[in-house]
C-alpha cells in the first residue's frame, strides 16, 4: 500500500500554525500574564518524545513512514510506555503551544 500524500507531521504543521494565528488574534486570555508559559513544558516533552521514537526507528532499521511495511517491532525505550511516542509528542506539542497562545479558541484546533 503506498502512503497517503498528507502524513501526520503535516496535520501537525497545519495545526501548529492554525493555533498560532488563532492565538495571535484572539483577543481573551484564559490565564493570567506568567501561567500561560507553562506551556514550554509540554511542548519540551513533545518534541522529546517525538524525536526519541524518530531515533528509535532509525537505530532499528524500520520505516518511519505510516501504512508502509515496516521491518521491525520496537517496543524499548518510549515504545515501551506509549504505542506510539511520536504521535502522542505532537499532540503533547500541539496543546502546549494553546497553553502558550492563552486564548480559548486555540484550543479548539
Amino acid at each position: 500500500m503506498t502512503p497517503p500524500k498528507i502524513l501526520p507531521p503535516h496535520y501537525f504543521a497545519l495545526s501548529l500554525v492554525l493555533i498560532i494565528g488563532i492565538g495571535v488574534l484572539e483577543a481573551g486570555r484564559l490565564l493570567p500574564a506568567p501561567w500561560q508559559y507553562l506551556g514550554v513544558l509540554p511542548v519540551l516533552i513533545g518534541v522529546l518524545l517525538a524525536v526519541q521514537g524518530s531515533r528509535q526507528f532509525a537505530q532499528a532499521g524500520t520505516n518511519i513512514i505510516p501504512f508502509t511495511e515496516s521491518s521491525a517491532l520496537v517496543t524499548a525505550g518510549v515504545f515501551a510506555y506509549s504505542r506510539n511516542p511520536m504521535y502522542t509528542g505532537m499532540v503533547l506539542a500541539l496543546a502546549g503551544t494553546a497553553l502558550i497562545m492563552n486564548g480559548f479558541y486555540s484550543w479548539l484546533v
